[in-house]
């Protein structure tokens, strides 16, 4: 069973165990600071499959409800880890169904 189902970005934030009871606005750039430390870390493939996760459940929920499930699907066919990781940050706010 996913952990995700796929609502919104910050079912990413409560995988990565960041404190949910902080402002979106804070929780949304410790999220991306995580994910962009991945890159720094040589943890790519990892923080990557997690994405690709969280992009499937939320590629498959907006698919009932808004316009936006093209992008998350293009997403997911991105193959450069470091790559996709980038763009997830850059669109992470957007991330929701």
């Amino acid at each position: 069973m996913s952990k995700f189902k796929g609502f919104d970005w910050t079912e990413l934030s409560k995988v990565l165990k960041l404190d949910l009871d902080i402002s979106d606005k804070l929780l949304l750039r410790e999220t991306q600071k995580i994910l962009l430390s991945a890159i720094a870390h040589s943890n790519e493939k990892k923080v990557a499959k997690l994405i690709k996760k969280f992009l499937q459940a939320l590629h498959k929920e907006s698919k009932r409800i808004n316009y936006s499930a093209p992008l998350w699907k293009g997403m997911l066919k991105i193959k450069s880890d470091e790559t996709l990781i980038k763009h997830t940050v850059e669109l992470l706010d957007s991330m929701w169904t």
